[in-house]
């Protein structure tokens, strides 16, 4: 039945993607989605990457704030500006009412601000229950997704095996049988019962969105093994930089990125130069955020 349960419900579709790297974009789903298709939940890397996407979109504004220039040893800080809604989803929604109402105010918020808010005695409470809230927001938009399968038998199954094992043992005192078999009976049960609980089977479309979205990772981790002629358009580098903070990528793909810059003369950069890589803007939004959480 293990064997069964294991073929059935757990072993993962297979996938008509074949190749080692993948260099497009899923547009069916906001970038902080892919965090719950790849690990399950959501970590904080997906807030980090909201934000990113949403400056990306040209819906948020940053500029690092003038009064830290004048001393290199502070530390930069950075100031967001609210521009638009135009084209946010519920859930980016509710992270903008956050950042700009609650933690923020008049349309702006600072890095200082969002640190500061976590870890003052008098919100801190209430950080948590808005950063809460909004992995809720994002798992159920990973949900409506479909990424993965529904079935409570292997669970069902394991606890009737379980209460036989039960049984068994019970029987076999009350009867003076005294077997080693019984307890590795029961102890495989029990294996079997946790097993079940752990199932988590992607569907096909689950599964073809992780398996592209692995191999858009690895294209991420050798961004800067590839020739520039091998690498996309430069317009695109903000994007894949997005991409790069969901997968914990940010900091190494900046690096790779500022790297192939130099290699470009500037009549091929043009009006597209990405900005983040030159104010490290992924490496201070996702530092930012992973302090205050």
């Amino acid at each position: 039945w293990w064997v069964y349960v294991y073929f059935r419900f757990d072993k993962e579709y297979k996938s008509t993607f074949r190749s080692k790297y993948n260099r497009e974009f899923i547009d069916d789903y906001n970038v902080e989605v892919i965090d719950y298709l790849m690990n399950g939940n959501i970590t904080e890397n997906a807030m980090s990457a909201s934000i990113l996407n949403l400056i990306y979109k040209k819906n948020i504004q940053v500029e690092e704030m003038t009064d830290d220039k004048k001393s290199k040893k502070k530390k930069k800080e950075y100031v967001f500006t609210l521009l638009n809604r135009d084209g946010v989803n519920d859930t980016e929604d509710v992270l903008l009412d956050f950042l700009f109402e609650t933690v923020g105010k008049d349309n702006k918020f600072t890095t200082k601000d969002l640190q500061q808010y976590a870890s003052a005695p008098k919100t801190f409470s209430h950080f948590q229950k808005s950063y809460t809230n909004w992995k809720t927001c994002v798992k159920k938009d990973g949900e409506r997704q479909n990424f993965y399968e529904q079935n409570g038998l292997p669970i069902v199954s394991s606890i009737f095996i379980l209460l036989i094992a039960v049984f068994i043992l019970f029987l076999a005192n009350y009867l003076g049988v005294d077997s080693f078999l019984i307890i590795v009976v029961l102890t495989i049960s029990i294996v079997f019962l946790i097993y079940s609980l752990l199932i988590k089977k992607r569907t096909k479309k689950g599964n073809e969105d992780y398996v592209r979205w692995l191999a858009f990772k690895r294209f991420l981790e050798d961004f800067g093994r590839f020739d520039i002629k091998e690498l996309p358009e430069i317009k695109l580098w903000e994007r894949y930089l997005v991409y790069a903070t969901i997968f914990g990528l940010a900091d190494q793909v900046e690096k790779a990125m500022n790297v192939k810059i130099a290699e470009f003369s500037p009549d091929m950069v043009g009006a597209y130069y990405p900005t983040w890589v030159d104010f490290h803007i992924a490496h201070m939004v996702s530092s930012s955020v992973h302090h205050s959480i």
